[in-house]
């Protein structure tokens, strides 16, 4: 049972994927080792490490994903991104999932351009192989080699809501969006997100991210995939691992 004294410590779903990593002989390596160290200030500690502020591309993040989900999804999406959840049985193992559909859970991610093109090229229509399952266990392969901080966020995610699918949705708004969201960034609520988002309210357009209209890239993509009971284990292992 997680108590409000280990509300710090806790290896979180969003940074999991450094427990993943091993060194030439396979075990736990650098980056693990280090994510360990910090929980464990952390947890001593009573709070957490980093000082700073989030910065204007974490801020464009968490504000697009509420614009995402009341735009441009069709109904089915749950959103539950402001609920933490808990593994049932591993101490301080937590994760916070963006939405869930059916059997499957799913995260949002609103990156900078660079980020963006490199994740929808993983969504191209150029990876099908003729069979639907084919295409989204080959994206699925490619985000674990490319991307694997946001597949092992799904993963972990997968476990915490005993979902067997995950999806991956990557947006960035056309140019003819922009002040649709600027809109909306006026509207938000001042008690939750203070003075935060005073770039995107006043921020000319080639301050922000965005597509041009009608270009080469769709401004909503889609990966999804099954989760395997493989990877399932491994990572389970792995946090294991890590809190004892």
């Amino acid at each position: 049972m997680i108590t409000t004294a280990h509300r710090y410590g806790n290896f979180s779903s969003s940074e999991i994927w450094k427990l993943m990593t091993n060194d030439t002989k396979g075990n736990p390596g650098k980056p693990a080792q280090t994510y360990l160290t910090e929980k464990v200030y952390e947890a001593r500690l009573g709070r957490p490490l980093a000082t700073d502020s989030d910065s204007k591309a974490t801020i464009w993040g968490k504000f697009m994903e509420g614009y995402v989900h009341d735009e441009k999804l069709p109904l089915g999406y749950k959103l539950c991104s402001r609920e933490r959840l808990f593994h049932p049985t591993i101490e301080r193992w937590t994760g916070m999932p963006d939405l869930i559909k059916g059997d499957t859970v799913v995260d949002i991610k609103c990156p900078q351009l660079k980020s963006f093109c490199e994740l929808a090229d993983i969504c191209s229509i150029q990876n099908y192989n003729n069979d639907v399952n084919d295409f989204n266990e080959v994206n699925g392969q490619m985000l674990k080699s490319i991307y694997h901080e946001y597949y092992w966020q799904l993963v972990s995610n997968a476990i915490m809501t005993g979902c067997d699918k995950a999806e991956l949705i990557v947006f960035c708004p056309f140019q003819s969006e922009l002040d649709a969201i600027r809109q909306r960034a006026f509207a938000a609520d001042a008690l939750e997100w203070g003075n935060k988002l005073y770039f995107i309210q006043y921020g000319e357009d080639g301050e922000l991210p965005y597509l041009k209209d009608w270009g080469y890239y769709n401004n909503l993509n889609i990966i999804n995939f099954a989760v395997s009971e493989e990877d399932k284990a491994a990572l389970t292992a792995r946090v294991e691992w890590a809190v004892n």
